[in-house]
């Protein structure tokens, strides 16, 4: 399930329960919430639209929106170990990943790679996402290789969404992980881990533009439309300088110079015969 559109009143709330009561979530607000994934084949979604004693905001809301799909397999996992997954007949699986941190407060970075063992791989049946929703990016992880392990990629947070469809021929999908915790000293402003190649490289990697703060590289100036740097006038002025100089260097100063090594022996040289 994948809401588009959420904003509930405070004193409203959207309660969703699976079949099995794996998940049970309480929602308000006007944040869109994460994507949710059971491995039941029943979710039931309560609308609570009015709360004893609460005071009613008068002003009117959007409500929600929400998609649902239905899949062979998958779910939301958190994890401590490789992700594997032999794909069934004709499977459509999606998996939301959490990588949770050690520590209350900490900030995790994921480093993960992938990698397809097997002969039968459909191009575009999988598809990674760098969050908790079909709503975030997609990763761009160039051409799969059979039995060859994908570069590695980071996260910008902790969850990583993945789907594959496959069927009973396809390769067996291997995700490998690296869990960091980010120093408090790289934090974007806005909480998300600050890659190395993020600050200051011309881009807002962060979200937030606090990546290119303090960065302090003048810009390069153009010179003026129409200009091509150096006028005609000027080169020819300083070509003419050029060579006159050469012609006092080469002709004129060896005989500045032989004079003036002879000039104070001039009165020792032999007087003729």
């Amino acid at each position: 399930m994948t809401f588009n559109a959420f904003q509930i009143n405070d004193a409203h709330s959207l309660k969703i329960v699976d079949g099995n009561q794996s998940i049970s979530t309480k929602l308000n607000g006007n944040s869109l919430p994460n994507d949710i994934v059971t491995l039941h084949d029943t979710m039931n979604l309560t609308f609570t639209s009015q709360t004893k004693g609460a005071q009613l905001q008068q002003t009117p809301l959007q409500g929600f929106q929400a998609n649902y799909e239905i899949l062979e397999c998958g779910g939301m996992m958190n994890i401590s170990g490789n992700v594997t997954t032999n794909p069934a007949s004709q499977s459509n699986c999606i998996w939301i990943i959490s990588f949770p941190p050690l520590k209350t407060g900490d900030v995790n970075i994921v480093q993960y790679s992938f990698v397809l063992n097997g002969t039968k791989y459909k191009a575009g049946s999988l598809e990674l996402r760098d969050g908790p929703s079909v709503r975030n990016a997609t990763i761009n992880f160039g051409k799969v290789v059979l039995n060859k392990t994908s570069t590695v990629n980071l996260t910008r947070g902790d969850t990583l969404w993945v789907k594959y469809a496959a069927d009973n021929e396809s390769a067996m999908l291997m995700l490998n992980y690296t869990v960091y915790k980010c120093p408090k000293g790289a934090l974007c402003a806005n909480g998300i881990c600050m890659h190395d190649d993020w600050k200051c490289n011309g881009e807002n990697d962060c979200g937030d533009g606090s990546d290119e703060i303090n960065c302090n590289i003048p810009p390069t100036q153009a010179p003026p439309e129409g200009s091509t740097g150096v006028s005609v006038g000027l080169f020819i002025g300083v070509l003419a300088i050029v060579v006159v100089l050469t012609v006092i260097v080469t002709v004129l100063a060896p005989k500045m110079w032989k004079r003036k090594r002879s000039a104070p022996y001039q009165e020792f040289h032999e007087a003729d015969a």
